[in-house]
Parts: structure tokens; C-alpha cells; sequence
């Protein structure tokens, strides 16, 4: 009886802590995305390791290209907007972009030192750095 009873509990706070978790990251962002989005619209400028602002170069077009390929958008890309780096183990790449229908989107690629590419924060609609610090 008391092992069931353990049982039924760690089972409700599992239930409890996924159901939580998942509410937030659907409806807010998480603390340590906040921070990193913080970093990479702050001005952090001369900081090693941190977020440069960035000229559009092939590296960051070809992680691009991953986006595009990934939400099925590949001949929609009107212009890339904004483009910020961190080098720290390879390169990050954070993006703003807009499509030919006037959608604006950012996302995050790190161009690795072994030279994969991986999408570290898929394509979400929205300013990568909005006026208002909202992401």
C-alpha cells in the first residue's frame, strides 16, 4: 500500500512538472533563452565571447540556407536583416530575415570547428532584437 502510494505521487508531480513545462515554453520563454537572447541583442561590443554585430558573409548565408531549407522556404528569402556572431567553439550564427511576403523571422546556427552546421534555435516569427525587448 505504501509503495503504490509513492508511486501515485511521483507519477502526479511528473504529470504536474511536464504539464508545467510545457506551458512554458509555449507561452513564455524560458529563463536561459531570455539571458541568451539578451546577450545577443545587447551591446556587448570588444567583449570576448561575446555577440558582434556581423556582415552577411557566405558562412552566414550558407546557415541561412539551413533555415530556409528546414521551414520548406527556400525561394522565399527576400533580404537578411540583421546578423550577429559569437565565436566560442565554432560560430554561432544569430539571424533576422525577412521573406517576400513581408514576414519577418530569426533563428540561431552554429557552424561548428569540424564545420557541421546545426539549427540551435529553429525559426520563430519575429524581430531577432525587437525595439521594445520583447522576443
Amino acid at each position: 500500500m505504501k509503495l503504490r502510494m509513492m508511486w501515485t505521487a511521483m507519477m502526479s508531480l511528473a504529470a504536474f512538472s511536464f504539464a508545467g513545462n510545457a506551458l512554458a515554453v509555449d507561452k513564455q520563454m524560458s529563463p536561459g533563452l531570455k539571458k541568451k537572447m539578451q546577450a545577443i541583442c545587447g551591446s556587448q561590443g570588444g567583449v570576448p565571447g561575446g555577440w558582434q554585430v556581423a556582415k552577411v558573409t557566405p558562412d552566414a548565408e550558407r546557415s541561412l540556407s539551413m533555415i530556409l531549407h528546414q521551414m520548406n522556404a527556400t525561394d522565399k528569402l527576400k533580404q537578411i536583416n540583421d546578423v550577429r556572431t559569437q565565436i566560442v567553439g565554432g560560430t554561432h550564427y544569430a539571424m533576422e530575415f525577412e521573406l517576400k511576403d513581408g514576414e519577418v523571422w530569426n533563428a540561431i546556427v552554429l557552424h561548428s570547428a569540424r564545420g557541421d552546421y546545426m539549427i540551435e534555435r529553429h525559426a520563430k516569427k519575429g524581430e531577432l532584437c525587437p525595439k521594445d525587448g520583447n522576443s
